[in-house]
């Protein structure tokens, strides 16, 4: 399709398009815009003639913008976005346009010269990796795509994995595969575990349940004595009352009005012992990676002293 032709395409499809936009300016700009991108294009002044045809397409709509821009992009080298252009302008056209023929010329020659890349991962690569070609996230699927010639970088990302980078060449036409692997793990550096710290309070709750226990086994001791003593009073005092008791019984019973209050005594000291040690234990003295407290043990004759900051 010449630049004429185009230029009559587009100021029909205007002229058509609205009579509101024509009165309003905005017809005119898109063509005047679509003349300056041609202007452009004669200079080899590609990036800015794009840029125009882009600008004149926005406001118009028309096929002639578009197939400029696809024509733009395949001179500057950019061979994938021309060829998408040239099919948008396909689908745009009616049947019976004339310049269709020409749409069609070029996605045949495009179609021939466009390179095909296609990615893949390695059988057993970690779910969720991903294909990043030249920065953008691309589906590892298996299926040629279309790209531009020249020099392309992949990288394949995956959680707890080193990023791997490839980087590709290809010319007009090229067919190339490649299949990707992530890289090794990285490894994750965790938290320590909460440790268990033997420190003043636990000791202090040990040492309170140990003389808790010790009392309940000496309450324990006492307590059958008396019992013991009971049985020996029932067999020195027949009868009711208690009243003719033998030698035996009495002295029983003094051993067991004995052993009363220390049993007493024994069972108040097993429960504040272990009532007062088994919530130092769990309270304890934090985990293994806190700094202690200061504590200081002191051995005396006949004596042990804790003593602790808290």
């Amino acid at each position: 399709m010449t630049r004429w032709s185009s230029a009559i395409a587009i100021s029909v499809l205007l002229i058509h398009g609205s009579a509101q936009a024509q009165m309003t300016g905005t017809a005119a700009d898109a063509e005047q815009l679509y003349e300056k991108a041609w202007e452009a294009m004669e200079r080899n002044d590609y990036e800015n003639a794009c840029s125009l045809f882009e600008r004149s397409f926005a406001i118009s709509r028309a096929t002639g913008p578009l197939q400029g821009l696809a024509t733009c992009h395949e001179r500057r080298g950019a061979l994938s976005r021309a060829l998408g252009l040239w099919r948008q302008a396909e689908q745009n056209l009616a049947p019976d346009a004339s310049s269709l023929i020409d749409v069609r010329a070029a996605i045949f020659r495009l179609e021939r010269r466009v390179p095909l890349l296609t990615l893949s991962l390695v059988e057993g690569s970690p779910l969720g990796a991903v294909i990043e070609l030249d920065g953008e996230p691309v589906a590892a699927d298996g299926r040629p795509r279309e790209v531009d010639p020249g020099a392309h970088e992949l990288t394949v990302n995956a959680k707890d994995r080193a990023p791997t980078m490839t980087k590709v060449k290809l010319g007009e036409g090229e067919r190339k595969t490649l299949v990707l692997s992530t890289g090794a793990t990285i490894a994750v550096e965790r938290a320590p575990e909460p440790g268990f710290r033997l420190g003043p309070i636990r000791i202090a709750g040990i040492a309170a349940g140990s003389v808790g226990v010790a009392a309940a086994i000496a309450a324990g001791v006492t307590g059958g004595l008396m019992i013991a003593a009971e049985s020996d009073i029932d067999a020195g005092c027949p009868g009711e009352g208690r009243s003719n008791c033998d030698a035996s019984a009495l002295a029983a019973k003094d051993r067991a009005d004995g052993l009363a209050p220390w049993n007493v005594a024994m069972w108040v000291g097993a429960v504040a012992g272990v009532g007062a040690g088994i919530p130092l234990m769990i309270v304890g003295d934090g985990d293994a990676h806190d700094a202690p407290p200061p504590a200081q043990v002191t051995l005396g004759p006949g004596f042990v002293s804790i003593s602790a900051s808290f």
